[in-house]
């Protein structure tokens, strides 16, 4: 145990962003999808975002309490596409 979690402090150490490369690899794929999405402001911290394809999902995302209805945000602690759809305050 002690052994594996040396090897991962040393893989970490060549990481060149702040998340590895998995989760980097994650985040850019959102980044290319986010023009999909529309967000409409529905409080101080709710959107409701609309995706724009032939499906036109609807999620509403909560950002006082980091939640969407997706639910991907809760169980990786990664932002969805929909909670990177809403624009920066």
């Amino acid at each position: 145990m002690i052994v594996r979690n040396a090897n991962r402090m040393v893989a970490c150490e060549k990481w060149k962003d702040v998340v590895g490369p998995r989760i980097k690899k994650m985040l850019d794929k959102v980044g290319q999808r986010v023009t999909q999405y529309r967000a409409h402001r529905g409080g101080e911290f709710v959107f409701q975002v609309t995706g724009i394809s032939e499906n036109g999902s609807q999620h509403a995302v909560d950002l006082g309490l980091y939640t969407c209805t997706c639910k991907r945000r809760q169980l990786s602690g990664i932002p969805c596409i929909n909670t990177a759809a809403v624009p920066k305050l």
